[in-house]
């Protein structure tokens, strides 16, 4: 396994070499590859960012809490999750593949 660290190092190398070639890409406030080590976080800017997204589409918030399920699962720490039946008898593997569908047709 990679480290948080050594993962942040590879994905910031990545978005640096992007930033400037395409800094277009890239939010307004983002005005020098400086800031990107700040601004991206493994550990966070994915989960926050898809969420954001995905409210901004119009995902329901139900949605996106099954979605987020796997920090949920990660909290518990082995132990039952709090959530609600429904959501702990939904299997993921199958709930995926209309989401990966999707973000391949974009």
């Amino acid at each position: 396994m990679l480290s948080a660290k050594l993962l942040d190092d590879i994905v910031h190398e990545f978005l640096i070499e992007i930033f400037e070639t395409t800094p277009d890409l890239f939010p307004p406030t983002m005005v020098s590859s400086e800031k990107i080590p700040t601004s991206y976080q493994c550990f966070r800017t994915f989960r926050r960012t898809s969420a954001t997204r995905a409210t901004e589409q119009g995902v329901s918030s139900s949605d996106i809490d099954v979605v987020n399920r796997l920090k949920t699962n990660e909290r518990a720490k082995g132990k039952r999750p709090n959530v609600s039946m429904r959501q702990h008898y939904t299997q993921l593997d199958l709930l995926l593949q209309p989401f990966l569908c999707y973000t391949r047709a974009m």
